[in-house]
């Protein structure tokens, strides 16, 4: 989304409506009334630098997810399935139900794909 709006036109409307209401307490009327629209507009050109800064640090920081990382979730996703087929009842009855649970969960630690992002 594309915003045309600019903070140095907000900035400066303020300070043109500050140094009006100011003008009539402080120094002369119309250069109290400058210095506030100038003040105004400064402070929207730093806030408009500020802005495109911070565009700028989001998208270096939003990399797109890695090969790894969908091969990662794959892995976890599965290993979510094998984990649900087992419930706590399955490993008084079914010999092997606890030990392919330890398997698959030591397998995950051991390859770090516990720290893999579901849904990458």
């Amino acid at each position: 989304m594309n915003d045309n709006r600019s903070a140095v036109w907000g900035g400066t409307t303020i300070g043109l409506v500050l140094g009006l209401i100011l003008g009539f307490f402080i120094g002369t009327y119309w250069t109290t009334v400058l210095y506030a629209v100038g003040i105004g507009a400064a402070s929207g050109v730093v806030a408009n630098i500020l802005g495109g800064l911070s565009d700028i640090g989001r998208r270096r920081a939003a990399t797109p997810p890695t090969v790894a990382d969908h091969w990662g979730s794959l892995l976890l996703g599965q290993a979510e399935n094998v984990l649900g087929q087992s419930g706590p009842a399955d490993f008084e009855t079914t010999q092997n139900a606890a030990s392919m649970c330890v398997a698959v969960v030591s397998n995950l630690e051991n390859a770090e794909r516990w720290r893999a992002v579901w849904g990458a």
